[in-house]
């Protein structure tokens, strides 16, 4: 069988298959803001994450302030949620008209709902299957602030990040807070890793007591495991379902080494994104060359983890 990898560059979708061939299927070398078939002509501004389901690719295009659709049957892609101005507006209505900032990832539940962080709105925003979008969390005034009560009252700073686990929860990772949170069923919200201080301590510990540094990414595994990238940390890191949180990758110090031994030895430098692969974790990073004053993204793959759940990052 063919494994086929959805990476994405700063400016353009790639697609690599185990051979390590590459070719484009989204998206040109210009940042810019074009829909319409082919995908290839299309244009993006600084998208970062992107999310398969139901045979569709979601990519989160933040400084065109809009979430795309691609859909591969038909080399197609379109507006899903943003209408491409830097703004807050449009809850109740089409997320096609809707204002988001800077929107940072998405992810999508069992029922069809797609949860967008919104991230420079300092929101969680839900579009639903008929295509309606409101605010779920946060009240776009960049704090910390909100635990014990209602989400959509609680301060937020520049979340990056959100999934949901198979009860319908929500979870976010809350940047510039250095938490992650979680928004039950009932609409509340409370911390359940970090404390709200930038730091690297707690491992082995409750996730509650430990320090984290600029949570980027999360996703959840058949076991109910929370990974993430602990992105100042240089690490990824898990809370378990009891709550307790381990470093599984990197050192906590910054650089590339490491390879063929194990991960806790090993050095990742400011990792942005985990993804799953059928094999376990496949861990994005990026690495600034200051010599060159350029960007390089490389992927390092981690045999850790079951399967992710369909649907949850």
């Amino acid at each position: 069988m063919q494994l086929r990898l959805t990476l994405l560059s700063i400016f353009i979708c790639l697609q690599a298959s185990a051979q390590t061939a590459i070719t484009t299927f989204a998206g040109r070398n210009i940042h810019s803001f074009y829909n319409g078939a082919p995908a290839t002509a299309a244009q993006f501004n600084a998208q970062h994450k992107i999310r398969f389901a139901n045979g569709l690719l979601y990519i989160a295009d933040a400084s065109n302030n809009s979430v795309r659709i691609l859909n591969p049957a038909t080399n197609n892609i379109a507006i899903f949620a943003g209408k491409g101005s830097s703004n807050f507006s449009g809850d109740g209505m089409p997320a096609t008209a809707a204002e988001m900032n800077y929107p940072q990832s998405v992810c999508i539940d069992d029922t069809g709902n797609i949860y967008i962080a919104d991230c420079w709105g300092h929101r969680i925003r839900k579009t639903t299957p008929a295509g309606i979008i409101t605010t779920v969390a946060g009240n776009g005034i960049a704090g910390y602030s909100g635990d014990g009560g209602p989400a959509t009252a609680a301060q937020f700073n520049k979340p990056q990040s959100v999934a949901t686990d198979d009860s319908g929860n929500i979870y976010i990772a809350d940047f510039l807070n250095n938490v992650i949170r979680k928004v039950d069923l009932a609409g509340n919200i409370s911390t359940i890793a970090g404390i709200g201080v930038a730091g690297n301590t707690g491992d082995g510990g409750p996730a509650t007591s430990a320090l984290l540094n600029k949570p980027m990414d999360l996703f959840f595994d058949t076991a109910n495991n929370i990974y993430f990238a602990d992105q100042g940390n240089h690490s990824i890191r898990v809370i378990r379902p009891n709550g307790i949180i381990q470093r599984i990758a990197g050192t906590g110090m910054g650089g590339y080494s490491g390879d063929g031994g194990p991960a806790t030895a090993a050095k990742l430098q400011s990792p942005y994104a985990v993804m799953w692969h059928p094999s376990g974790l496949l861990v994005c990073c990026g690495l600034w060359e200051p010599q060159s004053k350029k960007h390089f993204t490389f992927y390092r793959h981690y045999k850790y983890c079951s399967r992710k759940r369909h649907g949850r990052q």
